[in-house]
């Protein structure tokens, strides 16, 4: 009897185990709402491959993609030809084929998945604009990684995003290896004699990466705040930039607070993985809806 009591004990703590597992999954592109499935990436827009959602817009995607791959090559061939040299013709050619191609085998693949789902899909067609716009939050479904924030007692834990904490860290070391340099040229017997304004100009860039690391710190502890203690709610993008290799990714999302007021703002997409028709979890504060904040705008997840 008590082997069995540990052993349910024991299979109890691995699913636990599991469950937590899955929900500190990254993944490279959010759920699809109607379903609550992964979607996949497919060029600069993403699909579902369980419901259909998005599958023509990212097959047309994909298509004027593969149309445009032989207009660069034509260009950079062109531009070779340019350098009237056998050697600067070989070699940027060369580099313009490679990347022709890879590029091309990653469209390919996606493109044959995608006509896979067509013959499997329950739904055929794309969410378009307009049905997005026209949408209501609570037509949504909560995706299942972000279903237990509701339940979750305040104030909840907060673990910060790989990328951010190891930027931290680098930024840190880069920091100090300068304050290091500077503070070994200011006394024998590695003194710099030349010029010691060299010296202390080389001193502001640990102080502008001290600085950098406070202030982003310092901003973000609002946010900290309301991902620890505010209401959750689900609020629908309604137009992203995610997959389109910008520099600061963002999306422009609306929700409705508990008391049925719409709020429509813009932040940050720090995970590039939200696309227009997804849904992104917002924790805002109850007396003050319009502080909010958008979880992929942080650099902290919710665990």
């Amino acid at each position: 009897m008590m082997h069995g009591k540990r052993c349910f004990i024991r299979w109890g703590c691995g699913q636990q185990r599991r469950g937590k597992e899955a929900i500190k999954l990254d993944v490279r592109v959010a759920d699809r709402p109607k379903c609550g499935s992964l979607a996949r990436p497919a060029r600069n827009t993403a699909y579902c491959p369980m419901c259909g959602w998005n599958r023509l817009a990212a097959a047309e995607d994909i298509c004027q993609s593969l149309l445009v791959l032989p207009l660069v090559f034509l260009a950079f061939f062109v531009f070779s030809l340019l350098t009237s040299r056998w050697l600067g013709i070989l070699v940027i050619s060369g580099l313009s084929c490679l990347w022709t191609v890879g590029s091309g085998l990653k469209l390919f693949l996606p493109r044959g998945e995608l006509r896979r789902t067509g013959l499997t899909s329950p739904i055929a067609g794309p969410a378009t604009v307009a049905q997005v716009e026209s949408a209501r939050d609570d037509g949504y479904v909560a995706p299942s990684r972000f279903s237990h924030f509701s339940t979750l007692a305040a104030p909840r834990k907060l673990k910060m995003k790989p990328v951010f904490r190891w930027l931290a860290i680098l930024l840190s070391v880069i920091g100090l290896a300068f304050t290091d340099a500077s503070y070994s040229l200011l006394v024998p017997p590695h003194k710099a004699p030349d010029d010691p304004h060299w010296v202390l100009r080389l001193g502001f860039i640990p102080l502008a990466i001290y600085c950098a690391l406070f202030g982003g710190w310092w901003l973000e502890g609002r946010r900290k705040r309301l991902l620890r203690s505010g209401l959750v709610r689900f609020a629908l993008v309604l137009k992203s930039n995610a997959g389109r290799g910008v520099l600061l990714p963002g999306i422009t999302y609306r929700f409705l607070t508990e008391n049925g007021k719409q709020i429509e703002d813009f932040d940050q997409d720090w995970t590039d993985s939200y696309h227009q028709g997804m849904v992104v979890p917002v924790f805002y504060d109850s007396a003050l809806p319009e502080n909010h904040v958008a979880m992929c705008a942080s650099f902290y997840d919710v665990i």
